[in-house]
């Protein structure tokens, strides 16, 4: 990937709870969205990147113990390198995401827009 990219994070509140996902009209967003901090891990960061996971099947997409800055990176096909800014805790707190498309065949390619529209109303990334 030869282009910089330079993301500038707003440090806001996360978005809580299950809500269908409002974006731009005609934009790709999941039906139904849920994003919730993960539970407090004591085994530190090793402990943590061992028990993180994203699954993207059936229209469904699950992300358990990730960090917001790995979300980032997926959804925009980044390398951590050309990631720059963002919130003090954007590597230290993770988070629950369960979201459900229209599309019940639709693997992680599919859902990647929708993905970047969730962290966008949600983390105002």
């Amino acid at each position: 990937m030869g282009r910089a990219v330079v993301a500038t994070w707003l440090a806001g509140m996360l978005g809580m709870g299950s809500t269908p996902a409002a974006q731009t009209p005609g934009a790709p967003a999941f039906e139904v969205a849920s994003v919730k901090p993960s539970e407090p891990d004591a085994g530190g960061a090793l402990r943590t990147q061992a028990r993180m996971s994203i699954e993207a099947v059936g229209g469904r997409f699950t992300a358990s113990n990730v960090p917001l800055q790995h979300l980032v990176l997926v959804a925009y096909g980044l390398h951590e390198h050309q990631l720059v800014g963002g919130p003090d805790w954007k590597t230290s707190r993770t988070f629950d995401i369960r979201a459900r498309g229209a599309d019940s065949v639709a693997g992680l390619d599919a859902m990647l827009p929708m993905l970047k529209g969730l962290l966008a109303e949600r983390v105002h990334v």
